[in-house]
């Protein structure tokens, strides 16, 4: 920890021997200079002012739990306990972020944005958002690896409306980087109607550099979850999650969270659909049916997505 303070040398010298206190100041200035750069003080404290700050809270936690070990190995283990004990499950709970964020954001405003783009890039008119071709280009777009150095996607001739949808996405990002990887959790697909409209969210995705590899095509780490809603949309739920786990990119991302594939149902559209009693029997069936469909992917492979209504 005195590593990553400039005054490391001036600590050591005004506590020798005491290494527990030396290696607690180094913690304090990091998580001073932390919280400066995260914008929550405008200026570090002196002891602080150069000092490295944390990158993510595994960082912090690892700190922890050395000193932890360090207290347990040299006989203080009810010192351990009653301090530091209670300190790193809190931290590894809440992190640096307190609580995830989720963001929902809804099928017309991600295909709007995305037909910008294919407008942009192509210079014609989007297929339509149902068509096999406008699928084929979301496939084709997803698998072209980004090139080294490769400028951010270009938005200046984007509607305020598409640019808003990029910057989400990219404040996503720079949020896991700047805050914490956990600072966010899921983005919620609302009126989901095909897994075509879920591989458009993982195309902007991969524009916001939310990828895990450095050519965009492995893994989006940021979990997708649709939001089914329409008693059609219901009923199609089976076939809409089998074709959407049968992507590639998919199986691969999910494996980056428990391969779990978490899905919604919506219980309001489908009331105002088919009535109460209807929307009840027809979010059950689908409850069902995914369920199935998730032990059977499950009994295939051990390794397989399955698939979890919620």
């Amino acid at each position: 920890a005195l590593a990553a303070l400039p005054d490391g040398a001036g600590v050591a010298a005004r506590n020798p021997g005491e290494l527990f206190r030396q290696f607690i100041a180094g913690m304090l200035a990091r998580l001073d200079a932390t919280i400066a750069r995260n914008g929550e003080q405008p200026e570090p404290a002196d002891a602080a002012r150069d000092a490295a700050p944390y990158e993510h809270a595994d960082q912090l936690i690892g700190d922890i739990e050395l000193m932890h070990r360090a207290l347990v190995e040299t006989g203080a283990q009810p010192l351990a306990k009653t301090f530091l004990a209670p300190l790193l499950r809190e931290v590894r709970t809440f992190r640096f972020a307190t609580v995830r964020l989720d963001i929902r954001e809804n099928t017309i405003r991600i295909n709007a944005t995305l037909g910008e783009l294919y407008r942009a890039v192509r210079g014609s008119e989007p297929p339509a958002s149902d068509s096999a071709e406008w699928k084929d280009w979301l496939l084709t777009e997803l698998a072209a690896p980004r090139r080294a150095g490769e400028a951010p996607l270009a938005t200046a001739g984007l509607t305020p409306e598409a640019q808003e949808t990029l910057a989400t996405f990219r404040t996503v990002a720079e949020m896991r980087d700047r805050v914490d990887r956990e600072a966010f959790g899921t983005l919620i697909l609302s009126m989901t109607h095909s897994a075509t409209d879920v591989l458009g969210v993982y195309l902007l995705a991969k524009h916001a550099g939310l990828f895990n590899d450095a050519q965009a095509v492995e893994r989006c780490t940021l979990p997708v979850v649709p939001l089914l809603e329409t008693i059609p949309d219901l009923r199609r739920a089976p076939a809409i999650l089998k074709e959407l786990l049968a992507v590639p990119l998919v199986q691969r991302s999910l494996r980056l969270h428990g391969n779990v594939q978490e899905v919604m149902i919506g219980y309001s559209d489908s009331n105002k659909d088919g009535g109460y009693f209807t929307a009840n029997w027809e979010l059950s069936k689908a409850q069902a049916t995914m369920t199935r469909l998730g032990e059977d992917l499950a009994s295939r492979s051990p390794s397989s997505t399955a698939a979890a209504a919620r």
